[in-house]
C-alpha cells in the first residue's frame, strides 16, 4: 500500500493521503488511530530502503498532514491508540506511548503474547488486554 483514504458518509472518496508533512511520500502505511476530535495518526515505514525506521504521521481531521517523528524499526509494530495528544505503539514484547514530538512518555513490558492495547477516551490510562484471557492491565498516564 503507498496511500491511505478517507471517505465521506456517502462513500464517496473526500481525499487520498500519499504524503507526509516532510513532502515524502508515505510508504507502506500499516495501522492508524483517530481521536475524538477527527484527527488521526499513521504508522508507516519511513521509506527508507533498508526499513532501519518507522514513521507516525499526524493529521488533521481534514486528512492535512501536520506533524510527524520516526522511531526505530520494531517488527509487528502496531499503532493501538492515540487521542490526540498521546499515541501507543505494540510491538512483540511491550507497549511504548510517545507525545506527539516523539519523545517516550511510559513502556510496559509485561504485555501478553496475544494481546491488544489501547488508550481511554480521557487519555489518562494505557489499556493491555490479552485477547485470549480478557485480563486487562490498566497504566496511568501523565
Amino acid at each position: 500500500y503507498e496511500a491511505i483514504a478517507l471517505f465521506q458518509e456517502d462513500g464517496k472518496e473526500f481525499r487520498k493521503i500519499e504524503r507526509r508533512p516532510d513532502r515524502r511520500w508515505l510508504g507502506h502505511p500499516e495501522t492508524a488511530a483517530f481521536a475524538d476530535d477527527g484527527t488521526f495518526a499513521v504508522l508507516s515505514n519511513s521509506g527508507d530502503p533498508d526499513f532501519s525506521e518507522l514513521s507516525i504521521t499526524f493529521y488533521n481531521a481534514e486528512g492535512l498532514p501536520t506533524d510527524m517523528f520516526v522511531i526505530p524499526f520494531s517488527p509487528f509494530a502496531v499503532l493501538g491508540g492515540f487521542n490526540g495528544r498521546l499515541l501507543s505503539i505494540g510491538s512483540k514484547d511491550c507497549v511504548t506511548v510517545y507525545d506527539r514530538a516523539g519523545k517516550q512518555i511510559g513502556r510496559v513490558t509485561k504485555t501478553p503474547q496475544w494481546g491488544t492495547h489501547f488508550l481511554t477516551g480521557g487519555g489518562r490510562e494505557l489499556c493491555v488486554v490479552d485477547v485470549h484471557s480478557h485480563k486487562t492491565d490498566r497504566y496511568a498516564l501523565p
